[in-house]
């Protein structure tokens, strides 16, 4: 039957089985990490390194998006298929035509769309070698696949409005910087009274009980990443046990008070490792106690009730294996409660934000995040912007003064 679409909000047609079961394989290829390469006219097979959830999301959703084109055009349906059509390279030109035209549901961001043209490439090229080889560059030129000069998409005006409130907001600050406290008292009690709370007969534990963990999940997450603001994916891969943990707790020194994380580049995105980064406790929040807490009596209990799949348990991780998007879920249901509206990502960019406002240098931000300067610098533009009209203003206002008028 027809299935809904994540990436374009749009019900896609029912798939041919011929499609199905070519984008299934091609599927199972990126997800296990066996390829096929051809050498001249042989195919030889080849191992690389298999995508992760987040990454199939994306390709299913581009390949359900160009069939969609597809029939829309009237080259495949649910009864008729024919391969070679599908490969022709002005066909993927005609789909992405079709959908500029931004019927009701199905309006894409031109930078997503030439995203999504990239991946359907990739599936075409698997199904007719050097298919990638008949796409003119000139193609990705084309103006639907670029934003327009100027253009912003919901989603950077959403985080720029976001973030100019923060700065100038110290109540918004202080429910930020104060979450680790806020989700830790809600969540200490409870994990205290975890045993004597009736669980549930058939999964072994209470809707009441996931609560607690969940709350404490949320402590822990919270009490690193409004200190040292780490991209999501590396807070999922942290380690806490094991030879090498990324996560010390020193008992002597100047970082006795602290947690000190050592995060090397394999789990980070850029590749940038730091080494004993503390944690520093403030007034409300002390990183080190929640953290030694979570350990000692939540992740215990997060192995055993929240990590079920036994191939995907890692007892070393902070989050015992939990999936990215498990934390997403989470975070949406909770953030609300904090009384905040942002996503995990934008932890990044409102920690990085109220620092440069307060004059920490460009490249220091940039150090802090593990970017670049130069993406820094574009992200945080509209605070510069912002900063110069207001001294604009400000000295319009003294000119209107000293003239007395």
């Amino acid at each position: 039957g027809p299935e809904f679409s994540v990436q374009t909000g749009a019900t896609v047609p029912p798939l041919h089985p011929e499609y199905a079961a070519l984008m299934d394989s091609y599927m199972s290829e990126r997800v296990s990490g066996c390829a096929m390469a051809m050498f001249g006219n042989t195919a030889v097979p080849i191992n690389t390194n298999g995508i992760g959830l987040k990454q199939a999301k994306k390709i299913k959703n581009a390949l359900r998006w160009y069939w969609h084109g597809l029939v829309d055009l009237g080259v495949a349906s649910q009864d008729f298929f024919d391969t070679a059509k599908i490969v022709e390279p002005a066909v993927l030109h005609r789909v992405v035509t079709e959908w500029d035209e931004n019927k009701a549901g199905r309006s894409i961001a031109p930078v997503q769309r030439r995203a999504m043209v990239h991946l359907v490439i990739a599936f075409l090229n698997g199904i007719a070698p050097g298919y990638r080889d008949q796409i003119d560059p000139g193609f990705f030129k084309d103006r639907r696949l670029h934003k327009k000069k100027g253009e912003r998409t919901p989603n950077r005006t959403f985080k720029d409005r976001t973030t100019l409130h923060f700065i100038a907001d110290t109540t918004m600050q202080q429910r930020f910087f104060g979450m680790p406290h806020f989700f830790h008292e809600l969540a200490k009690p409870m994990i205290a009274d975890f045993d004597h709370v009736e669980s549930d007969e058939d999964s072994g534990v209470s809707r009441q009980q996931h609560h607690a963990l969940d709350l404490a999940i949320m402590a822990a997450y919270t009490a690193i990443v409004t200190r040292y603001p780490l991209r999501l994916a590396t807070m999922m891969q942290l380690a806490a046990f094991g030879p090498e943990p990324h996560m010390s707790f020193p008992d002597e020194g100047v970082n006795s008070a602290n947690v000190t994380l050592s995060i090397p580049g394999m789990i980070v995105k850029n590749g940038y490792y730091v080494d004993g980064v503390p944690l520093r406790p403030s007034k409300t929040v002390d990183p080190r106690a929640i953290l030694q807490w979570y350990l000692d009596d939540v992740h215990p209990l997060v192995m055993k009730y929240k990590c079920r799949l036994a191939h995907l348990k890692r007892p070393d991780l902070l989050f015992g294996g939990l999936h990215d998007e498990s934390m997403r879920r989470l975070w949406r249901r909770y953030i609300v409660e904090a009384g905040l509206n942002i996503t995990p990502h934008m932890c990044r960019h409102l920690g990085g934000s109220v620092l440069y406002h307060n004059g920490v240098p460009i490249d220091e931000v940039a150090e802090l995040l593990g970017d670049k300067e130069k993406t820094v610098r574009s992200n945080y533009l509209v605070i510069d912007r912002v900063a110069k009209i207001e001294n604009a203003m400000a000295a319009q206002a003294k000119m209107f003064e000293e003239l007395d008028t």
